[in-house]
């Protein structure tokens, strides 16, 4: 168990009718945003780095409680799609162009692991690094790591974030994804600081759990089962239940589990985030931002393998 610190999380606009080449919503203002959290912003990001960057930075900034020794300070780092957008447009240097000569400045932004390092200049963290890539569990395996990390009795604290962002056509997101090219895409990123103190905690991390799911057409009770296990397992009594239904979850698992568990309710966040593969890092850091109940929250989400992804949290009552 860990203990939330800090949240912090960039949605798509609001407005969704700024909608960029590929055809999916997305944020407008993150070259600004960039600059007003770093005083040095470092040159040629790529344009996920720079979410990732100013995702984590204004997390940590938001803990204002005491200052963290950056010698303890790790990232785990969560992302499916990495720097996308500079990959594709390298891929379309080199195969359509007459020369095949991709941009080098533009090669060196599409690696994908260089975000975390960029993450810890930003931030000074210096201790544990690790990007995660799983796909669209890949924030669900960044804070698995996180939990499974020797802290011992050091002053340890980890920023634990993904990010994933647009790139090339509706098309191309749809056919990676296994969603139709007309689903509400979109990106962002969302960050936690977590820690093993509790004086200021906004609530724990609880579990982490990954289980196969079995087909809607053959569904007895087994998906149901592990839900309510899971629920069963960590609800105090007459505890409020919460549950986030992420990529994949339908409304008919949905339906059986408020039929069957008293006091849950439901509390959809896609609509804010957009589709993309690491929404919940998103969708669960904008959730603890936000004025919320207390109670146990469950983020599930499934993968189009049919595996899903079961996130048990407990957030504190936080009001206006």
């Amino acid at each position: 168990m860990l203990e939330i610190l800090a949240s912090y999380s960039i949605l798509p606009d609001a407005d969704c009718s700024h909608i960029d080449d590929t055809g999916c919503r997305t944020f407008s203002q993150i070259d600004l945003l960039l600059k007003q959290t770093l005083n040095k912003p470092p040159r040629r990001l790529g344009h996920m780095t720079k979410f990732a960057c100013v995702g984590a930075v204004n997390c940590l900034n938001s803990y204002k409680q005491r200052s963290l020794d950056e010698e303890y300070l790790g990232v785990f780092f969560g992302t499916a799609l990495g720097n996308m957008k500079e990959s594709h447009l390298v891929q379309r240097q080199i195969f359509t162009e007459p020369d095949g000569m991709p941009s080098p400045i533009k090669f060196s932004t599409s690696l994908s692991n260089i975000s975390a390092f960029y993450v810890a200049a930003a931030s000074g963290a210096k201790g544990a690094n690790q990007v995660i890539s799983q796909n669209e569990f890949s924030f669900e395996g960044a804070l698995l790591s996180a939990l499974l990390f020797d802290y011992k009795n050091r002053p340890y604290h980890s920023l634990v974030g993904a990010a994933d962002c647009c790139f090339g056509t509706r098309h191309l997101h749809g056919q990676y994804m296994g969603f139709p090219e007309d689903s509400d895409f979109g990106e962002g990123t969302g960050w936690l600081l977590l820690g093993k103190e509790a004086d200021h905690s906004l609530g724990q991390i609880l579990d982490i759990r990954f289980v196969q799911f079995e087909e809607p057409e053959t569904l007895g009770k087994k998906n149901l089962r592990e839900i309510t296990a899971t629920i069963g397992n960590y609800r105090k009594e007459d505890e409020s239940v919460f549950i986030l239904p992420g990529l994949r979850i339908e409304d008919y698992l949905l339906n059986r589990i408020t039929d069957s568990v008293s006091q849950v309710s439901i509390i959809p966040f896609l609509k804010k985030t957009g589709i993309y593969p690491t929404a919940s890092a998103a969708g669960i850091a904008d959730l603890i931002s936000q004025p919320h109940s207390s109670g146990l929250y469950l983020h599930l989400a499934k993968n189009s393998g049919n595996r899903a992804a079961i996130t048990v949290f407990r957030l504190n009552n936080r009001v206006q």
